[in-house]
């Protein structure tokens, strides 16, 4: 019995970002992150890097060590301990390169945001009437 992947997001051209990016709690971040990439780019071209976009600092991740893939299918299982989970928007570009031995290259990318939940202070819809200071 095959299931489809429950933590997944899409890769997408750059311009269209904005609609498939996702919000995820902190706390439904899944073990595995899966890519859903466009069928024609996973059966000709080879994923060679991936990068976040904007991050001042860049870590040197061989893509071995968190991303599983099998040739032409269109999903690319990523260890999402590898991925940045602080709070805000993360964009990420992956870089393939067409295996037909042409050196074209495309990218696309995925974005998500993280949200925490922060228990120790509720949203408060309108102060106490004690708490109001009125100024005549």
């Amino acid at each position: 019995m095959t299931s489809e992947p429950v933590f997944t997001l899409n890769a997408v051209d750059h311009k269209d970002l904005a609609e498939h990016t996702e919000i995820f709690s902190i706390h439904d971040m899944e073990y595995y992150l899966w890519i859903k990439v466009d069928p024609h780019i996973a059966k000709n071209y080879r994923l060679y890097q991936i990068d976040e976009v904007g991050k001042k600092i860049k870590l040197d991740l061989n893509i071995g060590d968190f991303l599983q893939h099998e040739p032409g299918r269109i999903w690319y299982k990523i260890n999402s301990m590898f991925l940045n989970r602080d709070v805000g928007q993360h964009v990420y570009r992956m870089h393939f390169v067409c295996v037909n031995g042409e050196p074209i290259t495309h990218s696309l990318y995925f974005s998500y945001i993280v949200q925490r939940e922060d228990v120790n202070r509720p949203y408060i819809y309108m102060p106490k009437e004690d708490e109001l200071q009125v100024r005549l």
